[in-house]
């Protein structure tokens, strides 16, 4: 049986420590905490977005209060995340950030607000420039499917097996971005 609690502890310490560093305006702990909201809405919908905003509001808490006061929020953002997942990804992108625009004002402009929509704005981009991949088990093989990548005009499919080396599976045109690996 898996144990989610240990990595749930793991990230809340992660975000925790990696909160205290910033680079320009932005918290580093924050965007990729943020980032990882995004992921886990589109991935595991409604209870993904809201656990992982409120293991951020935790991790953030840990590093400062004061940081965490903008971060309450980040599980309704998350949860509506998880609603609009379908609608894709830019539209997931716009409805968390309108989510925490409209949060900041109600909870009250203070000195962080403006860095924390900075870190929302960065880990939105980070989040729409990761490409969506999937994989699952069929009758025939293993089917493989991701997101078309602009300009790309082939794909190469690569396998290794467990203490071998990388080999060529096959090429696929960037039309069809979508392979079924039958000697998986």
């Amino acid at each position: 049986e898996k144990s989610y609690a240990s990595l749930g502890i793991v990230f809340v310490l992660l975000i925790a420590t990696l909160s205290s560093v910033n680079i320009l305006v932005f918290n580093i702990g924050r965007v990729i905490a943020i980032t990882f909201v995004l992921l886990a809405s589109t991935k595991y919908r409604i209870y993904g977005g809201v656990i992982m905003g409120a293991l951020t509001s935790c991790g953030v808490m840990l590093c400062s209060p004061q940081l965490a006061i903008n971060t309450v929020l980040l599980s309704t953002a998350g949860m509506l995340c998880g609603v609009v997942t379908m609608m894709g990804g830019f539209f997931v992108a716009i409805v968390f950030m309108i989510v925490n625009i409209v949060g900041l004002i109600t909870i009250g402009i203070n000195v962080d607000t403006t860095n924390m929509l900075s870190d929302a704005l960065l880990a939105s981009v980070i989040y729409l420039a990761i490409p969506e991949f999937s994989a699952e088990a069929t009758v025939k093989g293993v089917k493989i499917s991701w997101d078309k990548v602009a300009g790309a005009k082939e794909y190469k499919i690569y396998r290794k097996v467990k203490g071998g080396s990388w080999k060529t599976v096959t090429t696929v045109s960037s039309k069809n971005p979508a392979h079924t690996d039958t000697g998986a």
